[in-house]
């Protein structure tokens, strides 16, 4: 079956050229895993108020359209814990498709040290 990249309505409005075209990269360059919803990192920063943004590609493999409603995150860098929180996706995940999205965790959902920005994003 073959996986579509769908982009948030509000996404389109915000999102820059280049990083459009980064997602997309990303999504051409990137399988996905039948009957699970996977996430891909594209990028991982810190703002000012020292939240972890993770920006991934959420892929729904399953048939079937998935809701993401308060579930648990991890996310890790080289295996090591760093942050988990619970998240809700404002929107139905439609089956067979990968979407960009951004998890924001608050310092207080941070556990350890992040030092290389570059992990991954997982259910628990």
């Amino acid at each position: 079956m073959k996986q579509t990249l769908y982009f948030h309505p509000a996404w389109l409005k915000t999102i820059s050229e280049k990083d459009k075209i980064n997602i997309e990269q990303t999504f051409n360059t990137t399988g996905f895993i039948s009957e699970r919803i996977t996430f891909t990192t594209i990028r991982v920063a810190r703002n000012y108020k020292e939240e972890l943004l993770v920006t991934v590609l959420i892929q729904n493999g399953f048939n079937e359209d998935q809701e993401f409603h308060q579930k648990e995150l991890l996310y890790t860098e080289n295996g090591a814990f760093i942050a988990s929180h619970k998240f809700t996706v404002p929107m139905v995940l439609k089956k067979h498709s990968s979407t960009p999205w951004t998890f924001i965790f608050s310092p207080e959902s941070i556990k350890s040290e992040y030092v290389t920005l570059d992990g991954q994003v997982k259910l628990t």
